[in-house]
């Protein structure tokens, strides 16, 4: 195991918030041939709000720097969307949309 086992048994997760790209990368070279039970115990999130189904964001106060970020990914997002639609022609409608 990676950790002993006394430790790793009252161990609950590790839970990584914007995730860097070395984090990723660690992930994706571990995966065959780290333990299952690491994968059930090493959480990489996104974004803030998927922590919100395993942590009480209330009570659990993250740096306002890790919201700032949120927000900045939002806004990336919302811009790529929107190039996106125009270079495509979407416009903002659905595919079923008969308009």
């Amino acid at each position: 195991a990676c950790l002993p086992d006394q430790y790793f048994d009252h161990f609950e997760a590790l839970h990584v918030v914007h995730p860097s790209w070395s984090i990723r990368a660690l992930r994706l070279l571990l995966w065959p041939i780290a333990p299952d039970a690491l994968w059930d115990k090493f959480q990489c999130h996104e974004r803030t709000e998927f922590l919100d189904a395993l942590v009480n964001l209330r009570e659990f106060r993250l740096p306002s720097d890790v919201y700032d970020h949120d927000r900045w990914l939002e806004k990336q997002a919302k811009e790529a969307n929107e190039k996106a639609s125009k270079k495509f022609g979407l416009g903002g409608t659905s595919f079923g949309d008969a308009s």
